[in-house]
């Protein structure tokens, strides 16, 4: 059954492979971006769409009213983005458009460092201790109290924009600054505060997890694969990890 569906962002090398995984299948696909990122698309990304809305991120409400708009000329089936700073408005308008989609008053927990830390210490859920602070002053006093290294980050970045794993106290001003400075993408405003958080050591994994009707099923375990030094970037994953059967049990 042929379904409309509606990618905010088909741009990068996941929300392509969706798009063309979901237009083989038979589905129509539409893509909602912005008018500079739409310049860059390839043309064969553009013969694979249905349509396009074509809209301003950095005014949520707006976009939201002209998703939803959009979602019901087409008659959208499925709502959807792989990108980290349109989640939040993807929950809105799922819930708009009456889609599936997550809590849209949770939702911007999962890309607000700020707002993820709050939510772990109101459910007690084991994390970094963190500091959520405006002032250069706080940074160096709390960098202080949980020692080095440290990590200093944005209070809503992503992709590892602005992240500094801080080592001494002579770095902490460069990495204050690196993270005040972080540019979130589509011109959308910036939480000006800033994180600092305890260092735990170790290698990296993430679990994958699908939460639907209160239920959560845990689908697989990734590593994740850094760059080390005072910047870490992700290089690569590994999906499924190999772990003993002992770590994996959720």
């Amino acid at each position: 059954m042929s379904m409309p569906v509606l990618l905010l962002e088909a741009a990068g090398p996941e929300s392509e492979a969706l798009a063309r995984t979901a237009a083989a299948s038979g589905h129509p696909v539409h893509a909602v971006t912005d008018a500079a990122t739409l310049a860059t698309y390839p043309r064969d990304l553009r013969r694979l769409l249905t349509g396009c809305l074509v809209t301003d991120f950095a005014q949520p409400r707006q976009a939201c009213k002209d998703i939803t708009g959009y979602g019901h000329r087409i008659g959208v089936k499925a709502l959807l983005t792989v990108n980290e700073y349109l989640t939040d408005l993807a929950a809105r308008a799922s819930a708009a458009l009456r889609l599936p989609g997550n809590d849209p008053e949770r939702a911007a927990a999962a890309r607000s460092k700020a707002l993820m830390a709050a939510a772990f210490q109101a459910g007690h859920v084991a994390a970094p201790s963190t500091t959520i602070t405006d002032n250069l002053r706080q940074v160096r006093a709390t960098a202080a109290e949980v020692g080095f290294p440290c990590v200093v980050k944005p209070a809503d970045g992503a992709g590892s924009a602005g992240v500094t794993v801080v080592t001494s106290e002579e770095e902490l001003e460069a990495a204050w600054h690196a993270a005040r400075t972080a540019k979130p993408m589509y011109g959308m405003p910036r939480d000006e505060r800033v994180l600092i958080q305890e260092y735990v050591k170790g290698r990296e994994f993430s679990v994958e997890s699908l939460t639907q009707h209160g239920t959560t099923t845990h689908l697989c375990i990734t590593r994740k694969h850094t760059t080390r030094g005072v910047h870490r970037v992700e290089l690569g994953h590994a999906l499924p990890a190999h772990l003993p059967l002992s770590l994996t049990h959720i």
